[in-house]
């Protein structure tokens, strides 16, 4: 008989854990109990029993449907505590994500990474990254906004401000290195982002933001503070004042975009 390409689901006689999967023959009928590999110790210890869900065509096109079946089956239990799957389509689960930082930070990996990888690579990998996230369902996304919460709450102070410092000198990095084109099309784009909230969310994120800046500029030293000051200055003497029909204003080196004028209230001579 031929070989099949088929999904399975794995389960266990004495726990209630479960594994998903997909599996191409080399002959008809083999043997076969799933290829784990970070909880292949309970394959040994426990009774596993191989379910077969679904049989595809023995063609390229159905191995590559039996993938995608196989993705649709581990997404929605990728962060189940029961489910032994870690990853699926590029995906990772959290879990497996947080044992992975532990072991690079532990082994310095992180670091001599963003040492050796140019900036090319790392725009592609965020590209990705970002890809990625677009395709998670809001559950994943609330998720790991939660995760990403407790971490931040639990970190110390001192932890936090040498993180916001260490984020805000690579956005000065990646500010120093825009062309002039690059910078009117930021806030242009800033702009129309702007146009489009409600008031209420306008003056909600004018608060966060006036929160964090006064919280860091409390953490400051004189000298640092001296420093930004000069900087501040140097930076505002090359902006003017932009306003539109709608009496918002904004000051920029460039004219932000089509109905923009120069000023701070809109008339008819400007």
């Amino acid at each position: 008989m031929q070989p099949r390409i088929y999904t399975y689901k794995i389960t266990f006689e004495e726990i209630p854990h479960w594994y998903w999967g997909v599996h191409k023959e080399q002959k008809y009928g083999e043997p076969y109990l799933g290829s784990p590999t970070t909880h292949s110790w309970k394959w040994e210890f426990y009774t596993p029993h191989l379910q077969i869900c679904e049989i595809f065509p023995y063609t390229e096109e159905g191995w590559e449907e039996a993938q995608n079946v196989e993705n649709r089956c581990i997404r929605p239990d990728l962060n189940n505590p029961l489910c032994l799957n870690e990853h699926y389509g590029g995906v990772i689960s959290l879990e497996a994500r947080r044992r992975g930082g532990y072991r690079n930070v532990e082994s310095g990996h992180l670091l001599k990474l963003s040492q050796t990888v140019g900036p090319v690579t790392r725009r592609k990998r965020s590209v990705n990254a970002k890809e990625i996230h677009r395709q998670r369902t809001a559950e994943e996304k609330e998720e790991i906004a939660k995760k990403v919460t407790e971490t931040w709450k639990n970190r110390t102070p001192e932890e936090k401000l040498e993180i916001s410092e260490r984020r805000a000198e690579k956005m000065r990095e990646v500010h120093r290195n825009y062309t002039p084109e690059m910078k009117k099309l930021r806030v242009q784009k800033a702009v129309e982002t702007k146009s489009n909230y409600p008031p209420e969310k306008r003056e909600e994120i004018s608060e966060k933001i006036s929160k964090a800046i006064s919280l860091a500029a409390v953490n400051r030293s004189p000298e640092e503070k001296a420093r930004l000051h000069g900087n501040l200055s140097k930076i505002m003497k090359k902006k003017k004042w932009w306003v539109n029909l709608q009496g918002e204003t904004l000051r920029s080196e460039n004219c932000p975009g089509e109905g923009w004028k120069l000023g701070r209230k809109f008339t008819s001579s400007n």
